[in-house]
């Protein structure tokens, strides 16, 4: 996004030591009841080896996601594909756009794995499992008229297994933010007329104004808690559906 810059506001600038620990964890949204459904695949089975699929370009991210199904799945038997995937919800997904950026994420990387040559790769590897995971960060946003009361960040963490088409989500714990950081991140405008995919994220904001902070990770200074532990532990009670 060096496209756009960030003019930092006087008032809104801050230390490392005055945002540390200022806030706290504020509990996962609830569960919706309708929730966007993946299209069936055929995926034919070759074994009994499982293939991963993780649509980000984010390290982090790879690095979580691998290390949950190296719990679930033996070394010998589990496969990665790591695939740039577009989520087609903006730089700063509001509200139910974080659940939709997931699912886009993941129905594009099964898009692409139905190609010819990542069908005869599977075949290859024994592959007899075909799922994927993505997680997606989001602000869940209150107004009263046009102005922001409240801004909470959360993480939405969706998994499919495109074989058998069992799937399941969560959204972590949250992590509220000065809603004056969101309302500067929304002057740069929007992908979509409803005003819900930002193209400048809010952490960008934020860090701007606090020399030092990380935009990627301001949630474990302001809470002391770092983010993917976070995440981490709304993965933990996830139901992974491996099973056939």
């Amino acid at each position: 996004m060096s496209a756009f810059e960030i003019t930092v506001v006087p008032e809104l600038r801050k230390t490392l030591e005055q945002v540390r620990n200022t806030q706290k964890n504020v509990p996962p949204l609830e569960r919706r009841e309708h929730w966007p459904s993946f299209p069936a695949r055929e995926f034919e089975p070759h074994g009994d080896h499982v293939m991963v699929v993780i649509p980000t370009d984010n390290d982090a991210k790879m690095h979580e996601i691998t290390q949950k199904f190296r719990s679930l799945v033996p070394a010998d038997k589990l496969h990665t594909a790591r695939l740039k995937i577009n989520s087609h919800v903006g730089e700063q997904p509001y509200n139910e756009e974080g659940l939709t950026g997931g699912f886009n994420r993941l129905n594009g990387a099964f898009d692409i794995l139905e190609a010819p040559f990542y069908q005869n790769e599977m075949k290859k590897f024994k592959i007899g499992t075909v799922i994927g995971m993505s997680i997606e960060s989001f602000l869940q946003l209150e107004f009263d008229g046009q102005k922001i009361t409240s801004a909470v960040d959360y993480g939405a963490i969706v998994v499919h297994n495109a074989t058998t088409g069992k799937s399941d989500f969560t959204i972590s714990e949250g992590v509220p933010m000065d809603p004056a950081y969101v309302e500067i991140a929304r002057t740069f405008g929007f992908e979509d007329a409803e005003e819900k995919q930002g193209h400048v994220t809010a952490g960008k904001v934020f860090a701007a104004h606090v020399p030092g902070l990380h935009h990627a990770d301001w949630q474990g200074v302001v809470t002391g808690t770092p983010r993917y532990d976070t995440l981490r532990k709304a993965m933990d009670e996830m139901k992974i559906p491996l099973d056939h």
